[in-house]
Parts: structure tokens; C-alpha cells; sequence
């Protein structure tokens, strides 16, 4: 619902504002702040089934862009972002990393001269790498591919003919995992479910070939 309203934010915006100044090629960098979601863990072939929540401390979030931003105020760019993210429940150790790769569509709606307000949303998958260990009973380590997609919202400033820098909130959804696992007396596959995260990313891109 939160993707859906952003996105549907933004169509709005670009049929009523005009266009923001830099366009054309470019490279870019992302670097923030992100806030990992408590993930509903559940292993349905143990005996009995068991089911829990495990939770992460804050991470660094960083990523490389190259896209291409239109006179009209769209763009269009490829993601590939990465985090690390630790557990924080006491008495286990291990964590889980994440690699997003996403092709995003956003939007800047001009404020002011060299402000802008930008909204826009990304789709594509995730590459979870699982290694945790729950309080020295449960060992759960594994790779899975899934789906994701986030919705953001902020502010860029055109700081020059060849350099936007940006500041934004990003809401990522990431889908259900299963890395698999093995407890003290059963094994079977772990299933991560609910996994989301809010992070707050300083973007800075710069154009080329124009």
C-alpha cells in the first residue's frame, strides 16, 4: 500500500509540475542509514512447529546508480545497493547481508530554483545471504533470491550543471526467505517472512555525455 500511494503520488505530480533543470546521463553513489524490520522466523518441520521473531540492529546502507534523467523531470536508473545487517537478540551471534538490485522510476517536482521535491518507486530482487546462530541451539545459514521493491520520497538540489545531490526516506519490501536450517532436534527449512526496511540514503550523482 505504501509503493502503491507513492506511485500514484507521483503520476499526479508530473502531470501538473513543470520540469526540474539537469538531464541527461549519469553515475551515482547512495550512502544512509538503515532500519531492518523484526522478521518472523518459522520452521514448520520441527517437532512441534516452531515459529518466532528475530531482530537486527541498524546498518550502513550504500549503493551505485547509472541512469538518465528526461528534460520533463523523469528518470530512470539501475540500483545495485548492498547492507549487513546483525543480530540483535541476545545470546545469538551472526546476522543476515542483503544485495539489492532495482530499476527505479522517480520524479522531480521543482520547489524552487535549484529544489526539488522527489518521489518515485523501484522494483527488482534481492540476494539474502543468511548466516545466524539462535542461542547455540539453531544453525541457520543459506542464499535465497527474491523479489523486492521500495517506494521514496525527499528532496534534491541541484548543486551544479553536473552534480544533484539528494536526500530521501526509502520503504523496502524484501519477500519471504528460505535459507533452510537445522535445530538440536529436527531439520528442515527456516522460513523469513515480514522483512522490511526504512532507511534514510544522501545521493549524490553526477551527469556526463550531455
Amino acid at each position: 500500500m505504501k509503493i502503491l500511494t507513492i506511485t500514484l503520488a507521483a503520476a499526479a505530480l508530473a502531470m501538473s509540475s513543470p520540469a526540474f533543470a539537469a538531464e541527461g546521463h549519469y553515475v551515482g553513489v547512495d550512502l544512509g542509514w538503515a532500519q531492518h524490520s523484526a522478521v518472523d522466523a518459522s520452521q514448520a518441520a520441527s517437532l512441534p512447529a516452531s515459529s518466532d521473531k528475530e531482530n537486527f540492529s541498524d546498518s550502513i546502507a550504500y549503493a551505485g546508480v547509472l541512469g538518465h534523467q528526461f528534460s520533463t523531470g523523469w528518470r530512470l536508473e539501475l540500483e545495485v545497493g548492498k547492507a549487513q545487517f546483525d543480530t540483535s537478540d541476545s545470546g545469538s551471534s551472526g546476522g543476515i547481508a542483503t544485495t539489492l538490485y532495482l530499476a527505479n522510476v522517480q520524479y522531480d517536482v521543482p520547489l524552487r530554483d535549484k529544489i526539488a521535491f522527489t518521489i518515485g518507486a523501484g522494483f527488482g530482487g534481492a540476494a539474502v545471504k543468511t548466516d545466524l546462530n539462535l542461542g547455540g541451539v539453531e544453525k541457520i545459514k543459506g542464499d535465497d533470491g527474491v523479489v523486492a521493491f521500495q517506494g521514496l520520497a525527499g528532496l534534491t538540489f541541484h548543486a551544479s550543471d553536473v552534480l544533484d545531490v539528494q536526500l530521501d526516506y526509502r520503504y523496502r519490501s524484501i519477500g519471504d526467505i528460505t535459507p533452510g536450517g537445522r535445530t538440536a532436534t529436527a531439520s528442515g527449512d527456516v522460513d523469513f517472512s515480514n522483512i522490511h526496511e526504512n532507511v534514510v540514503m544522501v545521493s549524490a550523482r553526477w551527469f556526463f555525455g550531455n
